[in-house]
């Protein structure tokens, strides 16, 4: 049976029969209330392990996912110490009815991994480069959830840099609550941007209708300043289905705290209903198609908010 672990939950040797199964129905990438009431209820009971049939409905208006689903998780919170393993949430009556046994073995190991940072139009650094940024790292394929984003963001690095030098940062650690760009920006960044552009997940990802075609799903998307003092942003952003977001989504909220509201900052991220599975493959969440049409959008946003400020 495919299974991925809660990292950093649990560690340890555990083999045997799982006496604690919760089936739970997720609709965050992290630091979901279900999950984390089901491993706090295994904690209680003395579990040694906890199985998790895991069901996803992290994209709002599709149907839920039923199969094996990735799960965020903050090294730094305080954890029950119970090893988990979620699975898919279909195999959830079987496992009631028949049982499951579990041979576990997990450690925590000490380890390094790197931001990628490079320059676009000029070999000299300067103080106030167009950031443009985007994590590097994901779950399984990722094709949607990281893919599109890199593509994109790589595509608009090299055509603003025409008009403005551009710095690339690319992050590792999204999946540690951005552990990456926050030791980065903690630790390395000096510069004050003209703007930053954080495309974040999901730039691109779409989903079949009942034609076979694809349509672009609904993403998020919060600036500085705000949609309603950069003309014509909202309306190019809507072209590609990215929606006024309450928040700044992803990395954009770290972005925006160690910025400030001054600091020109666009944010775009988003899920589907292959978010964070095995089944995030080019060929079943996004398209050619799908890149240009949002890459389009993304640039017509960009060049508002250089324009508006």
């Amino acid at each position: 049976m495919p299974t991925v672990p809660l990292y950093y939950e649990g560690v340890g040797r555990v083999k045997g029969r799982a006496e604690f199964v919760r089936p739970v129905t997720t609709g965050k990438d992290g630091s979901d209330p279900a999950v984390l009431a089901a491993v706090a209820e295994a904690a209680r009971a003395g579990a040694a392990v906890a199985l998790l049939p895991t069901t996803s409905t992290t994209a709002s208006g599709y149907p839920s996912y039923d199969g094996l689903v990735g799960y965020n998780s903050d090294p730094d919170v305080e954890k029950t110490g119970v090893p988990t393993l979620l699975v898919p949430g279909r195999v959830a009556d079987r496992i009631q009815q028949y049982g499951a046994d579990v041979d576990f073995t997990a450690r925590t190991v000490p380890a390094r991994s790197y931001c990628l940072t490079g320059w676009f139009g000029t070999r000299k650094p300067i103080s106030d480069p167009i950031v443009v940024t985007t994590p590097l790292s994901g779950w399984f394929t990722c094709a949607a959830e990281r893919g599109t984003g890199i593509a994109l963001a790589l595509a608009l690095a090299a055509e603003l840099s025409r008009e403005h030098p551009v710095f690339f940062l690319g992050n590792t650690g999204h999946e540690l609550n951005n552990y990456g760009v926050r030791a980065y920006l903690a630790d390395e960044f000096e510069l004050q941007p003209r703007a930053v552009f954080h495309l974040g997940s999901a730039l691109a990802a779409a989903a079949a209708g009942p034609d076979g075609r694809f349509a672009l799903v609904p993403r998020g998307a919060a600036s500085n300043p705000g949609f309603d003092a950069v003309p014509g942003l909202a309306a190019d952003l809507a072209s590609a289905r990215f929606n006024r977001a309450a928040k700044f989504p992803g990395e954009g909220a770290v972005w925006n705290t160690v910025l400030g509201p001054s600091a020109p900052l666009l944010s775009l991220a988003g899920n589907f209903r292959e978010f964070h599975t095995p089944d995030d493959l080019p060929r079943v969440t996004t398209s050619p198609d799908m890149l240009e049409q949002a890459y389009n959008a993304v640039r017509a946003a960009a060049n508002d908010l250089i324009s508006a400020t």
